[in-house]
């Protein structure tokens, strides 16, 4: 199943759901019609769910996966999706001035915090991950983002959108970390965003102090990609691989420098084993933290 990815907020995990639907009649060589009868609707209405253009509700997630006999995990992830995926997030006040690339991460951000059984794997070579960013470094980053923009006479951002609106955003797009049940993340940084003194050294100590407290974390793992290593498959640019489920079609890419998702199949191998040689080139996991101390002081 491909992921959507539109940027719609809830018509977003909205379209996950109805896919979700149309992929277990499909498995299980189903028509419409059947469905129909299991749910005890019209064969319209069956095709309209699967659309996202009706509701798919928790008791019709029921009955569908109890019919069918589906795996305990699918039918976890299509209930909850059914519980979330029609309640307007956040990030869907920034959708228009932030522009549809923001909204969509913040979407599936947030969509793999109530997957349950989610990951995103993020490369970074030149700067933190926004979802691990202090307030001071987000401040500094856009400030310098904003100052490079002006003396080109480009703009940023919309007139509409403060500086401080963009500091609260991440900041909001960071609560995903403080869940009783956080998301699963494995990140790799590059070694270029510690060279890079973004607001200073004291603004740098801060940073690099809440990445060493985000590495002791159960749910998080963070390498260091040092430059020693050399030519690396990395070098392409940052992505980031948001998985929902175990399954290699349950996924999407986002690459950074385009600001593009992928969800195709060979695609999604492709960056598994980028991700994977990453892994295996970077820091192990005791000595990135003995870089992050290092980097401290």
């Amino acid at each position: 199943m491909a992921a959507p990815v539109d940027g719609s907020g809830p018509t977003f995990l909205g379209s996950l759901l109805g896919q979700m639907f149309r992929q277990v009649r499909e498995q299980h060589d189903a028509s419409r019609e059947d469905v129909a009868q299991i749910l005890d609707v019209s064969v319209h209405a069956v095709a309209r769910l699967e659309t996202a253009e009706n509701k798919g509700t928790v008791p019709q997630v029921h009955m569908l996966c109890s019919h069918f006999k589906v795996p305990a995990e699918t039918a976890g992830h299509m209930e909850r999706l059914a519980r979330k995926a029609f309640q307007r997030g956040w990030w869907s006040e920034y959708d228009q001035p932030l522009g549809g690339a923001y909204a969509s991460i913040v979407a599936v951000e947030n969509l793999i915090a109530v997957s349950g059984a989610g990951e995103m794997r993020i490369w970074e070579p030149e700067i933190f991950p926004g979802l691990f960013q202090v307030p001071d470094y987000i401040r500094a980053l856009f400030q310098q983002h904003e100052d490079l923009a002006k003396s080109t006479g480009e703009h940023p951002w919309p007139a509409s959108l403060s500086l401080d609106e963009q500091v609260q955003s991440r900041q909001k797009r960071a609560l995903i970390l403080e869940d009783d049940e956080p998301p699963t993340i494995w990140a790799i940084i590059g070694e270029g965003a510690f060279r890079k003194k973004i607001g200073g050294s004291g603004v740098m100590r801060k940073q690099i102090e809440h990445l060493h407290a985000l590495s002791q974390r159960p749910n998080i793992t963070i390498q260091v990609m040092k430059d020693d290593v050399g030519y690396h498959p990395g070098v392409s640019g940052p992505f980031t691989h948001y998985i929902f489920s175990k399954a290699a079609d349950h996924s999407v890419v986002y690459h950074e420098g385009p600001s593009s998702f992928g969800d195709n199949l060979p695609l999604i191998a492709k960056h598994e084993a980028v991700f994977h040689q990453l892994q295996a080139n970077a820091t192990s996991l005791h000595d990135a933290r003995s870089y992050l101390l290092d980097s401290i002081s």
